[in-house]
């Protein structure tokens, strides 16, 4: 009798311990899920926004542009009164069909070159184009940056209007703690374009993170667990943009695995405990 009840308590010691380490250890994984959508829906909702107020500015230069020379004069006077109506932590470049930036609402701007990506966009004729984040060259300061086509009379490329955004929040890369998830921004065609986390090189473009395998199919709303991440994604409304959210699982569940030698000596106290009783019974 002694040894029956010796073999139910153990069995219902480890049964405890481990049904409250298998519900503890899912309901961290369920709130990561949550936290990805939540997350990834904000972030969109943000991208949206912050690229339409500049891509308003650039489409209201670049129409008033189109159809004439690009003047400098002309030029930068209607930059430095768009540069006025707009966000201050924006500013505006506009850039010939040769690629030489003639005039900027920050002139120092103007002894640098033009970043070939939009230029070549734009020439391929791309009327919208959202560059991938880069460090300003002049300012260092982190910027996104949104572009529109300038038509010359006859419809050709006349050069484009450039809209640098500072957004808030970019860190380095280096600084990404392990339950800290990566919110990261991807064209439709699958350039990189920015994330919370990313490191510069010399030229200040940003070092893209791994792309996620079949980005831009998953739905919408939903996290999945795939290649040890928790990963949701959303669609930017009204731009060729995807979002995508990632929390790595070994990060999530690091609090987990600290628990786990506690739990499991609390068991084995609970055990030993239980075999001193039936040994003295």
């Amino acid at each position: 009798m002694v040894v029956a009840l010796s073999l139910v308590y153990g069995l219902v010691v480890v049964a405890l311990v481990g049904g409250g380490l298998w519900i503890t250890r899912q309901a961290a994984l369920e709130t990561a899920r949550a936290q990805a959508v939540a997350i990834t829906t904000f972030s969109a909702a943000y991208t949206a926004r912050m690229y339409d107020l500049g891509d308003q500015v650039a489409t209201t230069l670049a129409e008033e542009f189109s159809g004439r020379p690009l003047d400098p004069d002309a030029v930068s006077l209607a930059i430095v009164q768009a540069a006025e109506r707009t966000a201050q932590n924006d500013y505006i470049v506009v850039v010939d069909a040769q690629g030489r930036v003639i005039a900027a609402s920050e002139p120092m701007r103007l002894q640098l070159p033009a970043r070939a990506d939009a230029l070549i966009a734009h020439q391929n004729g791309a009327d919208l184009f959202i560059g991938q984040v880069v460090r300003s060259r002049l300012t260092q300061d982190i910027i996104y940056r949104v572009s529109r086509r300038v038509r010359t009379a006859d419809g050709e490329f006349g050069g484009y209007v450039s809209v640098a955004i500072r957004p808030f929040g970019v860190q380095p890369a280096s600084a990404r703690r392990a339950r800290d998830p990566q919110v990261s921004v991807w064209s439709d065609d699958g350039r990189f374009i920015a994330a919370t986390f990313v490191d510069f090189d010399a030229d200040g473009s940003a070092l893209a993170p791994q792309r996620l395998r079949d980005l831009g199919q998953s739905a919408q709303g939903r996290a999945i667990d795939r290649d040890g991440l928790i990963h949701a994604e959303a669609r930017v409304d009204g731009l060729p943009l995807v979002v995508s959210t990632a929390f790595d699982a070994d990060g999530v569940l690091s609090p987990w695995r600290q628990m786990l030698p506690l739990a499991l000596a609390v068991a084995g106290l609970l055990l030993l405990l239980g075999g001193a009783f039936a040994w003295a019974g």
